[in-house]
């Protein structure tokens, strides 16, 4: 992220791309259904064998398969019928724009034909606007081909008269031998096929229809082909980015099409990652510990199986958290605190809610004190003191998304609200926060608090 343009990428290959309150690309939260967020299909020419980038969509089996996560990127390397991929992920530091750079290396004995194919399905509005009615928000958009920087653009017309236009590209660049002409698509429809899925779709088995302007459903889809020399290497760099601006989109394009711009910009990205790591005061483990709870917080936690029955009686919608002042529309990570002596893990919860905001991953910490009530004044002059030192300007917890709740002067219904609305819980009480977050832990179900009883 660059405080403004985020993207999502789970280790199998999935996530989505997201600018301000903007989904850029489509995105749904289930582990178990369609494919969101910027896919590559490759396919060798040679024999037509196919596969993709990350594991999904196609979920081909490769060699080999590791998916890495650092500060300022994220990679994905695999092998496959002697074809080595290298892909790297990241944003740049300079504009809301994300860079994909595919290495392929031929390992065989003869010359390859590779073709790389992108694909991802177009949003550029609010996630509650897309969800609510996904066929409406589409009629806002219009795609077009620039011939002469073969690239594709995307433009979202405003609605009302407070919305503001948001203009896409998607382009591709090649170090290497090209093979044959670069094709494209924005027609969802045409490039899966009929009866078929993103595992399988039509356009690997077609040239792509080359169709622009105002679809139903509208993606955008670039393929180039390169030919590969035994033991030689190519490189495809796909960027993808936005700009409330038509007029700048000319000037991003050709910028992100230049190579040397290209590795320019990664060697930035590293270094500002580097002083933000320093800034924030993260070790590595601290780095390894926040993006395993930001995972489990996007797609629901497994860890909340321990609290079922404290969940299961909760009757309560999203308006019965306004009266604390949380408004529910952001993520809300629980954590539940007894002793005073385990502040401790509350502080890496605040460091981890300051990472997750600078990456634009808005978070509500919602910390509920079980301490008896005699004690919780003290407790709650802790918590605000370490939230002060943490953020320094804020004064007020809430302004900083901190909400610290006496769970004496809760009822059981609410105490129930806040664990089934949290995407998360930790209790302060239990093991370091790395065993809790482990999915290798066992889930057991544990008792209710005190106050709940």
């Amino acid at each position: 992220s660059n405080k403004e343009y985020q993207v999502i990428v789970t280790n199998n290959g999935g996530g989505y791309s997201k600018y301000r309150n903007r989904m850029v690309t489509r995105w749904r939260e289930d582990l178990h259904g369609n494919y969101h967020g910027l896919a590559f299909y490759f396919k060798n020419l040679e024999d037509n064998d196919a596969w993709s980038a990350g594991f999904e969509p196609v979920c081909a089996e490769t060699e080999d398969y590791e998916a890495r996560f650092s500060l300022e990127k994220a990679e994905f390397v695999q092998s496959r019928k002697g074809i080595n991929i290298h892909m790297e992920i990241w944003v740049s530091p300079e504009d809301n724009v994300e860079v994909r750079r595919i290495s392929i290396v031929n390992k065989k004995s003869r010359p390859v034909v590779i073709e790389t194919t992108s694909y991802a399905e177009v949003s550029l509005n609010t996630q509650e606007a897309d969800v609510a009615h996904r066929a409406f928000s589409n009629l806002f958009v219009n795609t077009s081909f620039e011939h002469e920087t073969e690239s594709l653009t995307a433009t979202r017309n405003p609605r009302e008269e407070n919305d503001y236009p948001l203009h896409l590209f998607h382009s591709v660049s090649c170090e290497g031998q090209p093979f044959g002409n670069t094709q494209y698509e924005t027609d969802r429809f045409k490039f899966i096929g009929r009866g078929r899925t993103l595992s399988n779709p039509a356009a690997l088995e077609k040239v792509l229809d080359n169709s622009s302007g105002v679809v139903l459903d509208p993606i955008v889809s670039l393929r180039k082909s390169v030919r590969i020399d035994p033991t030689q290497k190519a490189v495809l760099t796909f960027a993808m980015g936005v700009t409330q601006k038509r007029e700048e989109l000319r000037g991003l394009v050709e910028k992100y099409k230049n190579p040397y711009m290209v590795r320019e910009l990664s060697e930035l990205a590293t270094i500002q990652a580097q002083v933000e790591a320093e800034y924030l005061d993260l070790s590595q483990e601290d780095l390894f510990l926040f993006q395993d709870m930001s995972s489990q917080i996007l797609h629901l936690s497994p860890q909340k199986n321990r609290y079922e029955r404290i969940i299961k009686r909760n009757s309560k919608g999203q308006d019965s958290l306004w009266p604390f002042g949380i408004s529910g529309d952001d993520n809300i990570l629980l954590a539940s605190i007894k002793c005073s002596e385990r502040v401790t893990m509350l502080w890496r919860l605040l460091k981890a809610k300051e990472y997750w905001r600078l990456k634009g991953f808005s978070v509500d910490l919602v910390i509920l004190n079980l301490e008896e009530s005699g004690y919780f004044k003290d407790m709650e002059d802790e918590i605000k003191n370490m939230t002060s030192r943490k953020f320094g300007y804020a004064s007020d917890p809430k302004s900083m998304g901190v909400f610290i709740l006496n769970s004496g002067k809760l009822s059981k219904e609410e105490i129930s609200l806040l664990y089934a609305a949290s995407r998360m819980v930790i209790d302060c009480e239990l093991d370091s926060l790395e065993e809790q977050v482990s999915l290798n832990a066992p889930v057991r179900e544990l008792p209710a608090p005190l106050a709940y009883r």
